[in-house]
């Protein structure tokens, strides 16, 4: 397992093991009242790029982007409050993510790029983030 506290944001870290079905990718922090993202990414695009609206519409969208092209979205209503402390779970399946916040499962999100790719966390603005970690189960 891999644990990083009080990770800069913006930022992107490097992953160093293969992403295999069971690797789970939590994220404890505290957001603002502006929109904020994770992305998980390979070196072809993004293979699982996670959005929370706090600004609008207060849906959580899930999607990828395969070359210059994003897939279309998955959404679910966004049970995060601005300025409020959350969780965010993802973890790895056989053909899919299952994305979980705040302790309560939204939805599952179908692999468009094979998870074994993943090689990097991008951690997107307006949100401080206490803990990061990846594990295998």
């Amino acid at each position: 397992m891999s644990i990083v506290y009080n990770p800069k944001v913006p930022q992107d870290i490097r992953l160093h093991a293969l992403v295999t079905p069971g690797t789970h990718f939590s994220f404890c922090g505290k957001c603002f009242d502006k929109n904020f993202s994770f992305s998980l990414s390979a070196s072809g695009g993004v293979v699982l790029k996670v959005d929370f609206n706090m600004e609008t519409d207060k849906l959580i969208r899930a999607k990828s982007q395969i070359g210059e092209n994003w897939t279309r979205e998955v959404r679910a209503r966004n049970p995060v409050k601005a300025n409020e402390s959350f969780s965010l779970h993802i973890i790895v399946m056989e053909n899919s993510f299952s994305i979980e916040v705040n302790g309560q499962h939204l939805f599952d999100y179908k692999h468009q790029v094979p998870a074994s790719e993943i090689n990097m966390i991008t951690l997107f603005n307006h949100m401080n983030i206490e803990s990061l970690s990846v594990a295998r189960n």
